[in-house]
């Protein structure tokens, strides 16, 4: 049970006429297990953040399969895999992106008010993850009032309120402090332990707890996996 790449492939225009296309992943198969904790590990540039976008439902491939169960990501019609991304999994970006005239906590409600039996339960969990990334000053600006580091938490908090099935997190802790980024993880434990799958692309090794399995990804292909236990 859980999500599976096979063979998938991407590739993007070139701004170089002569180059062609830019191959961003290149055949690349990969298991991500429910409840499990993956680190896609690699230089910038490598095709993580491409690897894990199609992961996370946000793009396609050119070619091969991504799957979920019974459930072919990469083919079903996009309405089909909205309502289930929307319900199954939360999405933290490498470039963050808020609405600009609402506040903080309406940023991170908003995405989920289909789930309207359930907003008073969202509301309460995102003041207390607020409050624990030291942000409940700041429940009532705008974005354009918060720092990027402070904007990258309420990303953060607006992925994993819902408490979705997987969370994928693509450079999740660049412009944070080390403080910050501790407080994060353990979130992220937190998380894992209830279940929750955990993926995560880094140009940086981040240090999890328990059983990560690590891919190292170059030029688009996933060169070397191992095993970590900590």
């Amino acid at each position: 049970m859980g999500l599976k790449a096979y063979s998938i492939y991407k590739s993007f225009p070139s701004k170089n006429q002569i180059a062609g296309r830019i191959v961003a992943v290149d055949g690349v198969s990969i298991d991500i297990n429910e409840g499990s904790k993956t680190l896609i590990f690699g230089p910038t540039g490598s095709g993580k953040t491409t690897l894990i976008s199609m992961l996370a439902g946000i793009m396609k491939p050119d070619s091969g399969e991504i799957a979920y169960n019974n459930l072919i990501l990469s083919k079903s019609n996009r309405s089909r895999i909205s309502s289930f991304i929307v319900e199954n999994f939360g999405y933290i970006p490498q470039q963050v992106s808020l609405i600009d005239n609402l506040n903080i906590l309406e940023n991170i409600i908003i995405p989920h008010i289909f789930i309207q039996e359930k907003i008073g339960e969202l509301k309460k969990r995102a003041i207390e993850l607020l409050r624990i990334l030291n942000l409940d000053n700041r429940i009532y600006s705008l974005p354009v009032q918060l720092s990027g580091g402070e904007q990258k938490k309420v990303a953060f908090i607006r992925a994993i309120v819902k408490k979705p099935k997987y969370i994928f997190a693509d450079e999740p802790f660049s412009e944070l402090d080390n403080s910050t980024t501790e407080k994060m993880i353990e979130i992220l434990n937190e998380e894992n332990r209830r279940s929750v799958a955990i993926v995560i692309s880094s140009h940086r090794y981040i240090a999890l707890s328990g059983k990560v399995d690590v891919y190292m990804m170059q030029n688009g292909k996933i060169t070397e996996y191992r095993e970590n236990i900590l």
